[in-house]
Parts: C-alpha cells; structure tokens; sequence
C-alpha cells in the first residue's frame, strides 16, 4: 500500500519533466493521477508506457479556463473529488517575475 491509495490528483504540465515525474511518484504510491498537458501526442506516449490502469490523461490548455473547466468536471465526474492538485504547467518568456507583465503572468 502506498502514501497516496485512492486519492485523485491533478498534475498540470503532466506530460514531460517534471510533471511526468511527479505524476509517475504519485501512480507508484497508489495516486489515481490525472495528466492535464497541451501536448496530446507526449501525453499518448505516457498513457502507452503506463502498466498502472489508475492513469487518465487529458489535452488541456491551462491558459484556457473552458479547456481546463471541461477536464476538471470530467475528472469530478469519474471521481467525484480531488484531493491533490500539482499547479506545475507553465512557461517561462526568459523574464523576471518583477518585469513581467499581467499578460505575461497570464500565459
């Protein structure tokens, strides 16, 4: 038994670095784990190489609230909670966070 049987976690950016990593650690402690990421064709690759059957993965665009709206419900809808959320998507524009704009900040 693992420190995570049967609790549902969200892992954004959940198709590659990190993300992946994270959301491998939670399967491996028994999480059921859901890989939020824009890149469909990474996040397929994951969901192949999977042997765990506690692994659901979904195209989401994080900047996009109808997009992440539609993968949350669905999650809500098989699972009826979340217990974990992993906020890790994101990218950088090679700026500090103090000269960033609201723009910036909201991609």
């Amino acid at each position: 038994m693992g420190m995570l049987d049967g609790k549902v976690a969200i892992v954004t950016g959940g198709a590659r670095g990190i993300g992946r990593a994270i959301g491998d650690r939670f399967l491996n402690e028994g999480a059921i784990v859901c890989l939020f990421d824009i890149m469909e064709d990474e996040l397929k690759k994951v969901k192949e190489g999977c042997k765990s059957n506690n692994l659901r993965i979904f195209t989401v665009d994080i900047s996009d609230t109808t997009s992440v709206g539609s993968a949350v419900n669905e999650t809500m809808g098989e699972f009826g909670r979340v217990d974990i959320l992993v906020n890790n998507a994101g990218i950088n524009r090679d700026n500090l966070l103090m000269r960033m704009t609201d723009e910036e900040w909201d991609r």
